[in-house]
């Protein structure tokens, strides 16, 4: 069974390339453009195996690293891989690809964080 992967990025085409990346590699991936509905949609989720996820996410919405501490605090089997600004410190239990590294370093981080314990 592939890995279930949500991905959650505001900009609709870093969410599409992210998202091609990802199935390209095999995973079922679900996109969001909104971190709400993936919140919803992980409430529900019979299985979610990794979150990938910004930390802008627009006017009015979650910013900074809220999305990826619910996530860490609520859903604790779910692995984290936080896209994000150059610079950032991302809370406990969360991967920062290598800025720059692109779609590589990206699968890279998924497949290292589905492969650990």
């Amino acid at each position: 069974m592939a890995a279930q992967i949500f991905v959650v990025l505001d900009d609709r085409y870093v969410l599409a390339l992210i998202v091609g990346e990802l199935f390209n590699a095999g995973y079922e991936v679900v996109p969001f453009d909104d971190p709400m509905f993936a919140v919803r949609a992980l409430n529900v989720a019979e299985r979610v195996d990794v979150l990938v996820t910004g930390v802008e996410f627009g006017p009015g919405k979650m910013r900074d690293e809220t999305l990826p501490k619910i996530v860490v605090r609520k859903f604790p089997d779910v692995k984290v891989v936080l896209v994000a600004p150059s610079g950032f410190v991302a809370p406990i239990g969360v991967t920062i690809p290598v800025p720059g590294e692109g779609a590589t370093q990206l699968l890279a981080s998924v497949a290292r964080l589905l492969a650990s314990p």
